[in-house]
């Protein structure tokens, strides 16, 4: 992923799982030196709204302090499926955090591809906006692989770039 944005001189916010930091934490440093900027996701994906608040607090901990190891001090915060809870706002303003949501979501999680986006997005060529794509296998995911993804970055940079 890293290399087609590259391709097509694209830089993007990679919002990322402490935990998976912790398992690959080159991936930061491959990320930061291609000019990405790195917001925070979570530690284990946690859906806000099902989860206790001192559960989600000591999971948005857990993940500022794996990112802060590695010298990123985030200043975003995308929400596991986007869903806030009680404790999501308040741990926003403690931790300086600006909650981020999309403009479109290409659902490339389950397999989505460019024909499955609607015309209206695959039509429109004004640049801006946020758009959700996954750079890995994560919790939810339906998809046996990435290259739906990878079509979606070339469609996108040739139709909004």
């Amino acid at each position: 992923m890293l290399r087609r944005l590259a391709m097509h001189g694209i830089t993007a916010t990679f919002f990322v799982l402490g935990a998976r930091v912790r398992r690959a934490p080159g991936l930061l440093d491959l990320i930061g030196a291609a000019g990405h900027e790195i917001g925070l996701h979570g530690d284990e994906h946690l859906d806000h709204r099902a989860t206790p608040p001192d559960v989600v607090r000591e999971d948005t901990v857990a993940a500022l302090a794996t990112l802060r190891r590695h010298g990123v001090e985030p200043t975003a915060w995308r929400l596991p499926w986007g869903r806030q809870g009680a404790a999501t706002l308040p741990l926003a303003d403690e931790f300086g955090l600006e909650l981020v949501h999309w403009d479109h979501d290409t659902h490339d999680w389950r397999g989505d591809g460019w024909d499955d986006q609607p015309e209206s997005f695959r039509t429109d060529d004004r640049r801006g906006g946020i758009v959700l794509l996954h750079d890995a296998l994560g919790p939810g995911a339906t998809r046996g692989g990435c290259d739906n993804t990878l079509e979606l970055i070339d469609r996108i940079a040739v139709t909004h770039g």
